[in-house]
């Protein structure tokens, strides 16, 4: 057992970061850094993170780009490489993107021409008003299979993932629907780490994660990681 005092001298050194466990008094708590304890005994946060501002193409995809330093890839690297997984080179958060912008396009599509470029042009402002900080969370391993992009077989899809917490993201969907009088979901907030395809030589094997009822959808699975 660790003295309470001991426990804190530890945890002062990792400045800022967050020690947090779930329940109990912090002697019932593993010094950080203590490889037999269980990631359920304690978890590090890192702070918030401002990432650059958001991108949006002319199909209306939007995303930020998010820097590698960023965003902690934990203990998986080894495992993930051997298993025959790629590492995501281009790291970022979707906003809009997948069936989430191809109905915002519908919706812009039956408005008249000049009506449309009204939305568009508050759609645009609103992005640039929010600030997209980011913290970064657990790591799960997602899949599907399905017909993606613009292939013709079926084929089956893997990826690690970081999920985030990003408050602007349901902020800013609460003011998109309003602007648009729509009831578009609130994008699932994550950042790919690893993928894997069945396809030869693909530009990128990803899975888009609309939401969060698509996100459960992928056979989540909870990966235990240092970090």
């Amino acid at each position: 057992m660790v003295p309470v005092a001991q426990w804190l001298e530890h945890c002062s050194v990792a400045a800022g970061t967050w020690v947090r466990f779930p329940s109990g008094t912090p002697d019932r708590a593993a010094v950080p850094g203590d490889r037999r304890a269980s990631d359920e005994h304690f978890y590090m946060d890192k702070e918030y993170i401002k990432p650059a501002k958001p991108i949006i193409l002319e199909d209306f995809y939007c995303y930020i780009k998010s820097q590698k330093n960023q965003v902690e890839i934990g203990d998986i690297q080894k495992k993930a490489k051997n298993d025959g997984y790629r590492e995501q080179a281009h790291r970022h958060i979707t906003i809009l993107g997948g069936v989430t912008k191809r109905n915002l396009e519908k919706v812009l599509n039956s408005h008249s021409t000049k009506e449309k470029r009204k939305l568009i042009a508050g759609v645009k402002k609103l992005l640039h008003k929010f600030d997209w900080q980011f913290q970064s969370k657990k790591i799960y391993h997602v899949s599907k299979k399905g017909i993606f992009g613009e292939g013709k077989k079926i084929e089956k899809r893997q990826s690690y993932i970081r999920t985030i917490v990003m408050p602007d993201m349901k902020k800013f969907y609460i003011e998109l629907n309003s602007i648009l009088r729509a009831k578009l979901p609130v994008q699932f907030p994550h950042i790919t780490l690893f993928t894997r395809g069945e396809r030869k030589n693909p530009d990128y094997y990803g899975i888009s994660i609309p939401s969060t009822t698509d996100f459960n959808r992928l056979c989540p699975r909870f990966i235990k990681s240092r970090i």
